[in-house]
This record gives C-alpha cells, structure tokens and sequence, in this order.
C-alpha cells in the first residue's frame, strides 16, 4: 500500500573518508570481544573496519549490519543504528528482527521491541529512554512516511511511535503504520495497527473511508489464517519421476507435514510408483519420511513393497537432496538423490542395491 518505495543499490555504513585509519585484517570475532569487554566504541570501530572489507569483496551481510546497529545502539547512536537495521532487513538478514529488538529495548520502546522479538539477550543497563537523547528526525508523519518509500521501516515505525504518545487519538498514526508492518511482512502486527486506525476513525465520527479499510483488514484476517495454517502443518500431495540407468519410474505421495523451528518441514506420506525395469512393468506402495532442514535441504527414508505376481519384496530407501520452495511456501520443486536396497535379488537384478534420481513437485495445503 506504500508507494514509489525505493530499494538501495548496496549497503553503506558512511562516507568512505572516514575509514582512511581503520585497521586491516579486522574480524568479525574482534568487534564481539569487544563488545564483551563492553569497550562499546571500539567495538563500533571494529565492526566499521569489518564492514569496509566486506565492501570490497562485495559480501556485506543483513546479519553483521545487524550487529553493527546493536554496537550502535550501545553507544546511544540511536538514529545511525535504526538506519543500519532497515539496510540490513534489505539484505534480508536471517536474524534482523533478533537485532531490531535489541536496538529498541536499548531505546526503551519496549511494546514496539515486543512486536519483533521477546528475546532481551542484551546489556539493559546502557538503555536510556530515547526522549532523553536529541538523536532521531525531526517527529513528523510526512517524515516517516518519506523513510517508509525509502524502506527505512524501522525509522518510519520509532518515529510513528513516539509521535503516537503525544497524539494518541490521531487515527492516522496506527494507520501508517499498519501499512509499514504490511510492507515489511508483519501481518499480525498490520492487522493489529489498522484495528486500531479503525476504532479510533469511529470514535472520532470520520466515517468518509473507513469501508476501504474495513475491506483491506478482511484481506488481512485472511491472510493471517492462511499463514497460520501453512506455519502448523496440514496436508501434502507429491508427484514426479525417478530415472537411474535401466529403470525409471513415475511416482505419487500423499501424506501430511509439520512445520518445526526454524522453519524445518518433517513429512510422512503413503507413496505410490509405476515402474519400469528392464521391460517390466512393476508397481509399488510404500511408506516414507522427510526432514526438510537448512531451508533447502531434504533428508528421510522409506519402506516399500514392489508388486510383482509371486512375491512382493521389500525395498528400504535412503534420501538426500534439495528443495526449492515457492515463495508462499505452497508448493516445493524437489530434486533427491536415493539408495534403494532390495531384499528379493533375483526379481529387481543380481545387485543388492541401485541408486535413482527422482526430480517432483510437492503442494501442500
């Protein structure tokens, strides 16, 4: 809903002249020690020198932007440390919301630190309440919307917020700032600051707009129950093919999955297969298990009993490979390499095992 939102070309910590005395071969593992040691402006010294190496290779991470924020913040400069949070959740940081937390409870904004993340692993006693410290913008709403078309959220969100201490009725605070959280991803927070918008336009009597909003938080709601439900588990279908020399086969699944910690995917599914061995036709069905961990790799196994006319074999399977999920996370295209053991050697071959490629895409539901 934000418009004309600008993306920055690369990360940048300041002005390339201000780092001509910075020490070389600076790790990373420096900067933290410092920061134990709670030498917190030469850790912020460190993280630059770090930073200025990554440059030249081109590496800058989201997550050493959002450590370098954190020793920012550390040193109370708040305003720098929030520009360096939003640069890094554009770099798409793994723990940026861990990070943005950190900076916010040393702000003391802890209700707007709670919306990212309740982890308070960081050193409170060098918190200051913002207030005191002359760092951020000058407050107003054009100012925080101009940072949100720039995607400096963060900035946009801090700003909002203290602007919604001094004008707690003012309906179009939680407004925008329902729009930042939807750019940024956050539906549950969206949906929470436009009820909010909503029930403060009613008590005020400004009715003029508000049937559109009322709209837009129904398509939130949705798709807070859509996250919900593809963030527990539900339901699987498979279908792909399988190629090793001599043999291939087309293959079904349908089972069910869980979602675990850091977004780890287990699957149990009944599985089916035509397959094709030296000009026999077989079938089988089967039973399998898959961990998917790392966000892109599959590990698991199966059992499976080939169909023949006079026996039916049992066939053990071990798996490794990749996944590639949509960006929904609806469907996954899924590439495994696997190792069949057989137990009837005389049907499937003299070798006691083969190995096959199998190429498919899973949609969950």
């Amino acid at each position: 809903m934000i418009i004309g939102l600008s993306v920055l070309a690369q990360a940048q910590t300041t002005d390339s002249s201000e780092f001509a005395n910075l020490p070389k071969d600076v790790s990373i593992e420096d900067a933290r020690s410092a920061i134990r040691k709670k030498d917190f402006n030469q850790a912020v010294f460190l993280y630059k020198a770090v930073l200025v190496q990554e440059q030249k290779k081109k590496t800058v991470s989201g997550d050493l932007l959002g450590e370098y924020a954190i020793a920012l913040a550390l040193c109370h400069n708040f305003d720098y440390a929030l520009t360096n949070l939003d640069r890094a959740r554009q770099l798409k940081g793994e723990n940026v919301d861990y990070y943005t937390a950190q900076v916010l409870w040393l702000m003391r904004m802890e209700n707007l630190a709670k919306k990212f993340s309740n982890d308070k692993k960081i050193l409170l006693d060098y918190a200051i309440p913002i207030r005191q410290r002359d760092t951020l913008e000058r407050k107003t709403l054009n100012t925080a919307y101009e940072l949100a078309q720039k995607k400096q959220y963060v900035r946009a969100l801090v700003i909002l917020r203290l602007l919604e201490e001094d004008y707690p009725d003012a309906f179009v605070i939680p407004i925008i700032s329902s729009q930042i959280w939807e750019a940024m991803d956050k539906v549950d927070q969206a949906s929470e600051s436009l009820k909010r918008g909503i029930w403060l336009m009613v008590r005020a009597g400004k009715t003029k707009d508000i049937q559109t909003y009322k709209d837009h938080l129904v398509k939130l709601e949705e798709k807070k129950r859509k996250i919900k439900n593809s963030s527990s588990g539900g339901a699987l279908m498979y279908a792909g093919a399988s190629f090793a020399k001599g043999r291939y086969s087309l293959d079904s699944r349908i089972g069910i999955y869980a979602i675990g910690s850091y977004n780890s995917r287990a699957n149990m599914s009944l599985n089916m297969s035509v397959m094709n061995y030296n000009e026999i036709t077989t079938g089988s069905i089967g039973l399998t298990l898959y961990m998917t961990f790392g966000k892109i790799f599959i590990l698991g196994g199966g059992l499976n009993y080939i169909l023949m006319e006079d026996s039916k074999p049992l066939s053990g399977s071990v798996s490794l490979g990749l996944t590639f999920p949509n960006k929904t996370k609806t469907s996954s295209v899924d590439i495994m390499w696997n190792a069949h053991f057989n137990t009837d050697f005389k049907i499937l071959g003299s070798d006691s095992k083969y190995f096959n490629i199998t190429i498919g895409q899973t949609f969950y539901f």
